[in-house]
């Protein structure tokens, strides 16, 4: 289902009515509207014809809605806050929340990053040296630095207490499109549109290892720290590296393929080619369960078991559109969507109430990010939101 993104504002109002809408496989799209529980009934009753939707319960931020036509049942959640970063409106295209939940950094396509506070949502400071679109953006363990890679080619290392650039690392050709830390953060990796995957020392600027060199753009990366995943014995560290040992890197790219490597031995130890050929856009691993979910361009969803990686447990569509970002979510994951579309997805159980993040109309969720009981997005409105519990 999709619901008129600011419903929860008009439920309070007697009398008013938001739309709503289920988008269905092998149908039509059912469209409805639902009024304010607080209406006059005798005034405000719909006939059988509009009565294709109900509100079965209901408070100030959760919305429950059954489809008399399906009888599907979803939950919807909206934000309790919602932090608008800057005066015009920037799209913002990666975000994260540092350990302690306090600061938030969010990038843009202007080639600057903004430390904000999460309580306030205040600026605290921007950081400025990046040209163009700044696609990757996160915390180094530590709370005070912040990694950063663009499509300028460069990967970049800030400190958040003046604002300054540490470190500026080069060597790729295209632009970056994510980047992982290893452990307190000595080694980090980035992946870019060049098809490569760079091992890289902080403390030198150099780059140690390049795992991948394909001939289509690397979308996404992340690291596998507590997977049953058999290692072969592990060679000496390369000079300058740090705290891989045991430790695997994954990839999704568009020739449709997810690659898996051992850091340390600097080998590609497993690979997965989805039967759709359309490009894989990002992953999110569950290490406890040693499961990878990954998602496509198409909308389609794969959760993998790593020990038995060439067969898919599960493929599923939640929406035709394109997926932005994913994250790990108390046994589920959260979806972010092109079209805007945000769903808290049950992987282990189908049968488990369908469950919405709302607040943004048409634009990407370009991050999701979860933190002591905070659900964070980010999205190309130039706003950051966040559901408590959710």
């Amino acid at each position: 289902m999709n619901i008129q993104k600011d419903w929860e504002e008009v439920i309070q109002k007697p009398n008013e009515k938001f739309w709503i809408q289920e988008k269905r496989a092998d149908g039509p799209t059912i469209f409805g509207s639902l009024c304010s529980p607080l209406s006059d009934v005798h005034e405000t009753a719909p006939t059988d014809e509009q009565q294709k939707f109900i509100i079965k319960n209901w408070n100030k931020y959760s919305l429950l809605v059954q489809c008399l036509v399906t009888d599907t049942v979803t939950q919807f959640t909206a934000p309790n806050k919602t932090i608008k970063l800057t005066e015009y409106n920037k799209p913002l295209l990666s975000m994260d929340i540092s350990p302690s939940g306090e600061l938030g950094v969010c990038s843009s396509v202007n080639g600057e990053l903004w430390i904000w506070e999460t309580d306030t949502g205040t600026n605290r400071r921007v950081l400025e040296g990046h040209v163009g679109d700044v696609d990757s953006c996160r915390f180094f363990p530590s709370g005070l630095v912040v990694l950063s890679g663009a499509s300028d080619y460069r990967v970049k290392i800030w400190s958040i207490k003046d604002g300054s650039c540490a470190r500026t690392l080069t060597g790729h050709t295209r632009g970056i499109t994510d980047t992982c830390i290893i452990e307190k953060g000595r080694n980090i990796i980035s992946s870019s549109r060049d098809g490569t995957i760079k091992l890289w020392n902080c403390a030198s600027s150099n780059c140690l290892f390049t795992y991948c060199n394909i001939s289509t753009p690397i979308n996404g990366c992340g690291l596998l720290s507590d997977s049953s995943l058999v290692f072969p014995p592990g060679n000496n560290p390369i000079v300058d590296e740090y705290c891989t040992e045991g430790k695997a890197l994954w990839s999704v790219s568009d020739d449709g393929q997810l690659r898996i490597f051992d850091i340390r031995n600097k080998t590609m130890i497993s690979n997965y080619v989805h039967n759709d050929p359309a490009p894989l856009m990002r992953g999110v691993t569950i290490d406890s369960e040693d499961k990878l979910i990954i998602g496509n361009e198409n909308g389609e969803l794969i959760l993998l078991d790593l020990r038995h990686i060439k067969s898919p447990l599960k493929t599923i569509r939640l929406s035709s559109s394109p997926i932005c970002s994913l994250c790990y979510n108390n046994n589920k994951v959260l979806v972010g969507h092109k079209n805007g579309v945000c769903i808290n997805w049950s992987y282990n159980d189908d049968t488990l109430l369908n469950d919405h993040i709302t607040g943004t109309d048409i634009d990407p969720i370009s991050s999701i990010v979860r933190r002591h009981h905070v659900t964070y997005t980010s999205s190309r409105d130039g706003r950051v939101r966040m559901y408590e519990n959710s």
